[in-house]
């Protein structure tokens, strides 16, 4: 039975050693333990027949109580050899362990260290004489199967898994990742591997997450949210607390899509005219004056529907949305250097950032003539209405001023439908 504990004894160090220093040991390492355990049990059970494990057996009983005189055959030399070198290499990944961890981590590695050395003691006390020739070896699997229970139990080993696998539970919509202290990939949801598996690459346990560029972003906290399948997701870093010590850090992934949305509906309310989609006259002076304090420059053209209450009169106010509606879609396409708003009625202005040659202001009022024209080509109000323009430039750093800009614009746009309709007039 000593021998048949310690063969168990070996298979549960290189279990434990495994998972507690993160180490990924392959499955033919296990099969050959539980062979090799089968093999000496084989030995033992057979030592009178072939005599491998020992030659001989016999009693002494020159002391205070019989013991057993063994003489060791060469099976005996090669379960040593075998428990040396799984001894030997436990031993080696517990102390590198142990110097890469920290905390309760390393008292854990720590006391599975110490596990490993228990059973050679009472041998190296057996050998100076001391204990009279008896066998001590049970003593040695006792002292290791108590140093490895502390390992699980007293450092809350159990526990730091059972709080992953209870938050997975409870949290099973967000997607969940768990690493230790050492960046190992300890834990992930099925979240988790449906979006990173294809965003990063296959994930695998046990493998060092900083090695993948974004994870490593996303822990460091330099990547926050991401864009997936027209999903958008928060993504956030929390450490691991247990018995006062950090233990390894947890992403939690949110599905924010629909807040972000609703987020985006609000602000477009507050900021945006209902009917035309471009800004709302207050947002649009806002930017305009922070553009302006940056030392921006442009033009601000004043944009005006020509005859538009004849379309209201004739075809109904519904008509009319609709033509404001398409003229708003047109100030929109005209790029990003754009600033488009709604003054109110069937009043636009529009700011060209950084554009003050009269031929490209020019080039610029023609298209959206055009454009407009264009798009309401089919409509039964089609050529009734159309763009008049006032524009006035930015040509000196005191002409940076909104005020000014809009006074000057809405002087230039008098002037233009003092002239004709789809006309234009630089102040």
């Amino acid at each position: 039975m000593q021998y048949f504990g310690e063969c168990l004894l070996m298979l549960a160090f290189t279990m434990f050693v495994a998972e507690m220093c993160h180490r990924e040991i392959p499955a033919f390492i296990y099969a050959l333990e539980i062979l090799m355990g089968v093999l000496i049990m084989w030995m033992l059970l057979t030592t009178r027949e072939n005599q491998i494990f020992y030659t001989s057996i016999g009693i002494a009983e020159d002391g205070p109580f019989p013991r057993l005189v063994l003489e060791y055959g060469w099976g005996f030399k090669a379960f040593v050899c075998y428990m040396v070198i799984v001894c030997v290499s436990c031993f080696i990944l517990c102390i590198l362990g142990i110097l890469k961890s920290t905390g309760v981590e390393r008292k854990r590695i720590f006391c599975m260290a110490a596990a490993i050395l228990c059973p050679w003691i009472p041998n190296f006390i057996r050998s100076t004489g001391v204990t009279g020739g008896y066998e001590i070896s049970g003593f040695g699997i006792m002292a290791a199967a108590i140093l490895v229970g502390m390992a699980l139990i007293r450092y809350g080993y159990f526990d730091s898994i059972a709080l992953a696998g209870e938050n997975a539970l409870k949290h099973g919509q967000e997607g969940i990742m768990v690493l230790n202290n050492d960046h190992i990939i300890t834990y992930y949801n099925k979240r988790i591997q449906d979006i990173f598996g294809q965003l990063s690459g296959q994930l695998i346990l046990k493998q060092n997450a900083y090695k993948n560029k974004m994870l490593k972003d996303i822990f460091e906290g330099k990547l926050k949210t991401l864009e997936f399948k027209e999903r958008i997701y928060e993504m956030r870093v929390e450490a691991l607390y247990e018995g006062g010590y950090i233990q390894g850090q947890m992403l939690w992934l949110f599905d924010i899509t629909e807040h972000h949305r609703m987020l985006m509906q609000i602000s477009d309310l507050a900021h945006k005219d209902a009917l035309t989609g471009v800004y709302n006259r207050s947002y649009f002076v806002t930017l305009l004056e922070d553009y302006l304090n940056q030392g921006g420059g442009g033009s601000l053209f004043m944009m005006d529907l020509s005859h538009f209450k004849q379309i209201n009169d004739r075809f109904g106010h519904q008509t009319g949305d609709d033509v404001l509606h398409k003229f708003g879609q047109v100030l929109q396409a005209q790029g990003e250097e754009v600033l488009a708003c709604r003054i109110g009625g069937a009043e636009f202005c529009l700011f060209y950032k950084d554009a003050i040659d009269t031929k490209e202001l020019e080039a610029v009022a023609e298209k959206i003539m055009i454009d407009f024209e264009e798009m309401t080509a089919d409509e039964k109000y089609a050529r009734i209405t159309s763009v008049v323009f006032g524009i006035t430039r930015i040509l000196e750093p005191s002409e940076r001023n909104f005020r000014r800009l809009y006074s000057n614009a809405d002087k230039a746009l008098y002037v233009a439908k003092n002239r004709s309709k789809n006309a234009w007039y630089i102040l």
